[in-house]
C-alpha cells in the first residue's frame, strides 16, 4: 500500500486543497484481530511516521457498557499533523 499522494497536515477525514500532497509511504502501524466481529483491522495513519510506536488491541469498554468490546488505541506524539 503506497506510496500514495499525502500529508501528515490533512487529516484523513478532509479533503485539503490547500497541503501540498508528496509520494508518502504507507506503515501499518496497528492490525488487530476483532474475534468477535471476524474483522481484521489494520490502520497506517496511527502515529503517521515509522519510528514512532503503536499499541493495539480490543478490549471490554467502560463500566456502563460492560457487554461492548472497543478498539484501545495508544501511540507516540510525533510533533506532525494539523
Amino acid at each position: 500500500m503506497g506510496p500514495q499522494h499525502d500529508s501528515p497536515e490533512c487529516p484523513v477525514t478532509q479533503i485539503c486543497s490547500h497541503v501540498i500532497k508528496r509520494k508518502t509511504d504507507y506503515w501499518n502501524k496497528a492490525l488487530v484481530i476483532d474475534y468477535l466481529q471476524s474483522r481484521l483491522i489494520s490502520c497506517g495513519i496511527v502515529a503517521n511516521n515509522a519510528k514512532a510506536s503503536t499499541v493495539a488491541f480490543i478490549a471490554p469498554g467502560p463500566s456502563k457498557l460492560p457487554r461492548m468490546h472497543v478498539l484501545y488505541v495508544g501511540v507516540s506524539y510525533t510533533g506532525h499533523g494539523p
